[in-house]
């Protein structure tokens, strides 16, 4: 997983304190956004995957693949430790806002879809019903090339899924649904998504 973090030294937390640049809300002073980047997962897409959608060569119908590899809050807040050295034991994740998501593919390419969304699918928990989360929609009324950016209609806090992923019992992984509006395919494409994302920190002094 790729992760790029902006470092933050004790003399810069002094000093946001000092000009009121950072909020807090009773548990800490919560600073942020530091931006970076984060790879999301790889795949593969073919003709045969959207075989039973297709309606006289037109798409609509998605795609689900299995999402084991969910990054960890320990993960982060490891590297967190990390990039902030001795502050480690006092700063912590508080949330992971996602900004955006780039599909790229290295092979094929996204011309066949005008409208293309990406769903987060919690993994069943015993006696809950979770909603699916939408990551982000992309749309072109003349198809996309080799990349596609995805944007967030609001507020989505990777935190918030992966912590609810962490407290699940059950082994069941979640899943990614790759919607598609368009035409159908007629390559394989192959294609990694990362996200750009900003990271907030609680540092309780």
């Amino acid at each position: 997983m790729k992760r790029i973090f902006h470092s933050i030294p004790f003399i810069a937390i002094g000093a946001l304190l000092v000009f009121g640049l950072i909020g807090c809300d009773g548990k800490g002073f919560v600073l942020g956004p530091y931006p970076f980047e984060v790879d999301i997962t790889e795949g593969v897409l073919s003709p045969e995957d959207f075989a039973d959608r297709d309606n006289h060569g037109l798409l609509a119908g998605g795609v689900r693949m299995d999402y084991c590899n969910l990054p960890t809050e320990d993960m982060f807040n490891a590297h967190l430790g990390a990039v902030v050295g001795d502050l480690g034991s006092s700063v912590s994740v508080n949330e992971i806002r996602l900004k955006d998501i780039t599909v790229t593919a290295s092979e094929g390419d996204f011309r066949f879809a005008n409208v293309i969304i990406l769903r987060y699918i919690p993994a069943p928990q015993s006696g809950e019903f979770t909603l699916p989360v939408t990551l982000g929609t992309a749309f072109s009324p003349i198809g996309f090339g080799s990349t596609v950016e995805l944007k967030p209609s609001g507020r989505v806090d990777l935190l918030r899924l992966i912590q609810a992923q962490d407290a699940n019992p059950n082994d069941t992984c979640p899943q990614l649904e790759i919607f598609v509006l368009g035409t159908m395919p007629t390559d394989t494409i192959t294609w990694r998504a990362e996200a750009n994302v900003d990271l907030y920190v609680r540092a309780g002094l």
